[in-house]
């Protein structure tokens, strides 16, 4: 865990964050200046950590935007004063354009980047791996503190890629500091939630028929296909947990998001021999109700290892509210050996909420949370940081329609006595943002897919002369909550100019209008992420 590398601070007070991280009480926010942040607005965009005995690198990278910066804060081990972003020019491989990718800690210098989208429209995915390095320059090696930092972008070219499905917004997860394993993902076509298996000793992606005669990597019950869900090992159980995610073709236009938690038990001898160890058993462990009711799932769906449908905890335990916190494009984190966070997340509302989870006990409690707290957000970048804080940028807010640019600290042990974080201007008088409640969340989760069908049902029951103004309320109550395309949108779009008739089932087929209920091009209309 990260508080074992902080040195500076007395043994009591690493005891007490080690013992807040695990518990979480309570969790407070606070909104970093926009002079100690300057990284612009983003979303889909890359964080991840490096740490070693001087100092811990906070790297924020990549994402919706053409800046090709390597951004870097150098944090202090004591967290004291002084620290600062730099903003590196990366020599090696041409800056590219992704977003949706994945960006995980190999080690102390280097990340491996995955996958991601290549164009606008959630579409250009790829499977392509560059490897990230961030070390102190030849120049001042005897002082990294100061700045002197350089960084690499080097395109691997990987043995056996046609076992490495391209994707963006999925899971990549490093288990004994060598095999990257990515699950789930969103492709052109729809959400996949296929593995693929990296040796980063080799740059070998793992041929699955190989290892196991062609059984397979996991056993054939799994989760659903889905996108921006998120991954933690759990070591002293010897399993993955995945939380929640969501399907669809993008993050605001189609699918729906879930509060399933799985759990992806590994052979005993994973630490050893990997390869030995598979298959590997998919387990349900919370189900999502309203999930289950959409997919038309039976009970047997959800039986433990002994047989025991009992057994499946149900996250209808959950408020609406709460459950967004696992919808798509959350942050899901390990804050303790026994604890796992999840925050913000879902485009369906999004949430600037937080829910933990003990994973001794397979169950969620409740962290209460107070501060400055953020707009709504989803695809954000984050990271754990020092001393129990987690660094949060930008993302996307469905409910404003808006990409953001600013910057969160969110204290896991806030009750410790005299307790600041010191690394970046803190902005005192802050507005705080209201907290996403569940009638929002129920409001927001019906401006989805359930949204657009009960608006069919209501054109399919008006009479054709009403069906032009029924269907302007439809798009004025579209745009309010962010269905701003697709193809159904741009029906009822075409209904409300009287431009499209369309024949619902059971009614005669005599109207001299369009009566094929084709989708015109629109000429006003361009999809964006």
């Amino acid at each position: 865990m990260l508080g074992e590398h902080v040195s500076g601070v007395d043994a009591r007070m690493k005891y007490m964050i080690r013992s807040y991280m695990k518990h979480i009480p309570a969790v407070k926010w606070q909104k970093i200046t926009r002079r100690s942040c300057r990284i612009s607005s983003r979303e889909g965009h890359l964080a991840c950590t490096f740490t070693d005995p001087q100092e811990q690198r906070l790297c924020i990278t990549g994402g919706f935007s053409d800046d090709p910066g390597v951004y870097i804060l150098q944090i202090r081990p004591d967290m004291s004063h002084g620290s600062r972003w730099l903003n590196l020019t990366p020599t090696g491989s041409p800056h590219d354009f992704v977003y949706g990718a994945s960006l995980t800690t190999l080690d102390s210098t280097r990340a491996i980047r995955f996958g991601g989208f290549r164009a606008g429209g959630y579409s250009s995915e790829c499977n392509t791996i560059k490897l990230l390095t961030v070390e102190p320059s030849a120049a001042e090696d005897n002082n990294p503190l100061v700045g002197g930092l350089r960084c690499h972008w080097q395109v691997i070219e990987a043995q056996n890629p046609q076992f490495a499905r391209p994707r963006a917004y999925h899971s990549a997860t490093l288990l004994n500091q060598r095999y990257l394993l990515v699950l789930g993902g969103m492709t052109e076509g729809g959400c996949i939630i296929s593995e693929s298996l990296l040796d980063t000793d080799t740059w070998t992606w793992f041929d699955p028929s190989r290892i196991t005669n062609g059984v397979g990597l996991f056993n054939d019950t799994r989760p659903s296909d889905r996108h921006g869900h998120s991954v933690v090992v759990d070591e002293k159980r010897n399993r993955l947990v995945l939380f929640g995610g969501g399907s669809g073709t993008d993050l605001l236009r189609s699918g729906e998001d879930s509060a399933e938690v799985w759990e992806l038990k590994m052979g005993s001898d994973w630490r050893v021999n990997i390869e030995a160890s598979f298959p590997w058993k998919w387990r349900k462990i919370h189900r999502d109700p309203e999930c289950d009711n959409r997919r038309g799932d039976e009970e047997h769906d959800a039986m433990d290892e002994d047989g025991d449908a009992s057994a499946l905890q149900a996250t209808s335990t959950l408020t609406p509210s709460e459950t967004l916190c696992l919808g798509r494009c959350h942050y899901g984190l390990k804050t303790s050996p026994d604890t796992a966070l999840c925050l913000l997340g879902s485009g369906n509302p999004s949430t600037n909420g937080v829910i933990a989870y003990d994973l001794s006990a397979d169950q969620f409690f409740r962290p209460t949370s107070f501060g400055t707290l953020p707009q709504p957000r989803f695809t954000s970048a984050c990271a754990l940081l020092l001393n129990g804080y987690i660094f949060v940028h930008g993302g996307f807010c469905a409910q404003e329609g808006s990409t953001l640019g600013d910057a969160y600290v969110l204290d896991l042990a806030p009750f410790i006595k005299n307790r600041e974080f010191t690394c970046l201007s803190i902005e005192s008088n802050a507005r705080s943002h209201r907290v996403v409640t569940d009638e929002d969340a129920r409001q927001g989760r019906m401006s989805g897919e359930r949204l657009l069908r009960r608006m069919f049902d209501i054109l399919g029951s008006a009479e054709d002369d009403d069906r032009p103004a029924v269907a302007q309320g439809m798009l004025a109550q579209l745009i309010s909550t962010g269905q701003f395309g697709g193809d159904a949108f741009n029906l009822i779009r075409l209904i409300a100019n009287g431009s499209a008739v369309v024949r619902f089932e059971g009614e005669s087929d005599s109207s001299d209008g369009d009566e094929s209920g084709d989708i015109a091009d629109d000429p006003d209309y361009e999809e964006e992420e």
